[in-house]
């Protein structure tokens, strides 16, 4: 049985999977202009796992380091190297890409972790601008901190550990996490109320969860993922295992306003559906294949809300990456094999790339509801390691890619492959899934996009790792333009990268609205633009109009796309989808109508009738409202033919009875200042209305048929009135 394979084995010294950010950006379209690039590394082996941003616009990078020099800076938490094979270390830059500081994190041991032929750690920064780093150790010293939530390495061969810095690079607490097996720290995240989550995975029985949690006890099997809350002081909250009795990994870990964490990773088809995902959701079941990735949505109390399946049955796949917008839809991304079940109607890629993985995006509701997806790839092989969002619901996806097609925009920043084994890239995404640009990010070497951030001014960030590429990383002045022992020394294993783009370059964004019509109907698509300078051109596809507003009248389903171009040349791209209802779904409208009074009348007595269940009415009186008044002097049958929104039609039909041994007499309708005033039933020993009124004052005096007043009153702002005598 072939497991998933998320990178190849002959690059796993540099290879390494994501941590992810969200923050808010803007919402912006053009092609990306690279505005600086730097190495960053010594002499040894180097790579960049995660990048995240704080709201000043301060830019944190975290990786794993071998190299004793070029690291940290003097007077830092942590300025040697800890003695064991890989430290963490920590990094600091302003926006323009200078260094502010940057420390070790490690003990004699490594610090970093193998997971599954994997290494990873994460970042994740508050709104005081804290950071908190988490990874995986060997070392039993320079790690934790007194008093905190664990102090003592675990046991096994490698725990995992948090730790919480200060803005300015001191260390406020730090712990181990981890049992007498083996933990791996792959993600952390930090939710509105500064509380912080930690995930990764685990075949430790003990240490791991608390009680009462959603899973507190080991799944039995090769891995279960876990998820733990603490609090901002690191005061463990609830935690809890995820798994079964096959291999269940936990690879990213994000948190909503709400304070909802979602956990996202890839899980074997040896652990049963019930424990990984729930009923109901997207995909209650295992595609089929070995590995399928999950994604799970817990409380901010560790409860379960919905856990979902994402895979085919011809191939293995996995979740990488998790992110979440401001409206908390939740984006997914990973590596896939499989053909099918993978992307839906009318998004960017709808058919897997041909090579041995694409990377894949897919977009959920806040209640789990699947609202697209997509492949991204070409021929050879894509993998999506890194995903965040901006403020305006725009969706970044960063990883590595060795396709040379199906990767970028033409006039992007590096539209052609560069060579070697992998290139890295970015490539953004509209809220509804139209890609807008995307880019490759390397040279002649290995080249790896680990982890991808946007700050609140669109610049979009790419971190990862660089082996043998001179060319196409750095550029001049910046923090290391050069790669440190010389890019293309062939003892030279591998530096970080970290580049910056200005996504801001234009200011126009579209966004279109689509529509679910019934067959043989016709729908108004419109694309409402902000930003850009006027005027407009619209350029829709496949119905080749261009204007601002279109009527389509498609036959089956249909994504409308539109490009807008503005005064300066820049463009924008959505797409509406057109949605044919079924059959059975519509026209099913039936009109309700009544009479008042429901019984015989006399010869000339008004009656009330009503219709409802529509929003347009036509009756064969003539009228079209949702009522009229009749006084027939025979049986007469009235007829309304009623229109709901949808545009579906339905009649209804009411008999009234007259007798004609008997005529009305008594109140009538009269004409007051040119008002005309209606009273029904006419005439009446019992109750009757008075309707049609305007605002004013009104004074109403009753006379019986004598000619006696029977009642009087005044009466203010009147639009009907109900009397019973």
């Amino acid at each position: 049985m072939k497991k998933l394979l998320l990178l190849p084995l002959n690059a796993i010294l540099l290879i390494i999977l994501p941590s992810i950010l969200e923050w808010p950006g803007m919402n912006c379209f053009s092609q990306p202009i690279r505005n600086w690039g730097t190495y960053y590394g010594g002499a040894g082996h180097d790579a960049a796992t995660s990048v995240i941003v704080d709201g000043n616009g301060n830019v944190y990078l975290a990786g794993y380091t071998e190299s004793l020099t070029d690291i940290s800076t003097a007077g830092s938490q942590q300025p040697t190297h800890g003695g064991g094979g890989l430290d963490a270390f920590l990094v600091k830059f302003n926006s323009a890409g200078v260094r502010q500081w940057a420390t070790y994190y490690g003990g004699p041991g490594e610090e970093g972790g193998i997971n599954h032929g994997e290494i990873s750690q994460s970042l994740a920064v508050d709104a005081s601008g804290n950071i908190y780093l988490a990874g995986t150790t060997k070392s039993v010293t320079n790690i934790s901190t007194s008093g905190s939530h664990q102090p003592a390495y675990g046991g096994g061969n490698s725990d995992a550990f948090l730790a919480k810095f200060s803005t300015s690079g001191g260390l406020l607490w730090g712990t181990y996490y981890g049992g007498a097996g083996n933990e791996f720290a792959n993600s952390i995240a930090v939710d509105g109320s500064g509380d912080v989550y930690l995930g990764g995975s685990t075949d430790s029985p003990t240490a791991i969860s608390t009680a009462g949690s959603h899973q507190p006890a080991f799944g039995g099997g090769f891995k279960d993922a876990f998820v733990v809350k603490f609090s901002s002081s690191g005061i463990r909250q609830w935690a809890t295992y995820y798994g079964g009795a096959g291999e269940d990994y936990g690879r990213s870990l994000a948190a909503d306003a709400s304070g909802n964490v979602y956990l996202a990773g890839y899980t074997s088809y040896m652990t049963s559906n019930t424990t990984i995902a729930t009923s109901g959701s997207h995909q209650p079941t295992h595609g089929g294949a070995y590995f399928d990735a999950y994604l799970v949505k817990f409380s901010s109390s560790g409860i379960r809300l919905w856990a979902t399946y994402y895979g085919g049955s011809d191939g293995g796949d996995g979740g990488s990456s998790v992110a979440v917008d401001g409206n908390q839809n939740v984006y997914l991304s990973g590596n896939t094999e499989s053909t099918a079940a993978i992307s839906t109607l009318g998004n960017h890629q709808p058919a897997h790339g041909g090579g041995v993985y694409d990377a894949f995006l897919v977009k959920f509701s806040a209640s789990g509801v699947r609202q697209w997806a997509t492949y991204y790839g070409g021929t050879v092989e894509d993998h999506g390691n890194s995903v965040a969002t901006d403020a305006s619901g725009n969706v970044y996806l960063g990883g590595n890619t060795s396709s040379t097609n199906a990767i970028s925009t033409p006039g992007s920043h590096q539209p052609t492959y560069g060579g070697g084994n992998f290139d890295a890239f970015v490539a953004k995404f509209s809220a509804s899934g139209v890609l807008q640009w995307g880019t490759y990010y390397g040279g002649v070497g290995y080249d790896v996009g680990n982890s991808v951030a946007v700050n609140g001014c669109g610049q979009v960030y790419l971190a990862g790792g660089t082996s043998f590429s001179d060319k196409g990383i750095s550029t001049p002045g910046s923090h290391q333009p050069v790669a440190a022992g010389g890019a293309l020394d062939p003892s030279k294993v591998g530096d970080v990268f970290l580049a910056q783009f200005d996504g801001c370059a234009s200011s126009i964004s579209v966004a279109t609205t689509g529509a679910d019509i019934c067959p043989g109907y016709c729908a108004t698509v419109s694309a409402n633009i902000s930003g850009g300078n006027s005027p407009f051109t619209y350029s829709w596809n496949p119905s080749g109009q261009t204007t601002a507003s279109i009527v389509v009248c498609p036959s089956s389903t249909t994504a409308y796309s539109v490009t807008i171009t503005d005064a300066s040349g820049a463009t924008a791209v959505d797409t509406a989808l057109v949605t044919i209802k079924p059959s059975s779904s519509c026209c099913s409208v039936t009109a309700v109508i009544s009479s008042d009074p429901s019984s015989t009348v006399c010869v000339g007595q008004q009656v009330f009738i009503s219709a409802s269940g529509g929003t347009t009415y036509s009756w064969n009186t003539g009228a079209t409202s949702a009522y009229i008044t009749a006084a027939p002097s025979v049986t007469t049958t009235y007829s309304v033919t009623i229109t709901d929104a949808a545009g579906c039609t339905g009649t209804g039909t009411l008999t009234v009875p007259v007798d004609p041994n008997c005529t009305a007499t008594g109140i009538a309708q009269f004409n007051a200042d040119a008002l005309q005033v209606e009273v029904w039933p006419n005439p009446s020993n019992g109750e009757f209305r008075i309707g049609d009124l305007g605002l004013g004052i009104y004074n109403l005096d009753l006379y019986n048929v004598f000619g006696e007043k029977v009642y009087a009153d005044k009466i203010l702002n009147p639009e009907s009135q109900i009397f019973s005598l």
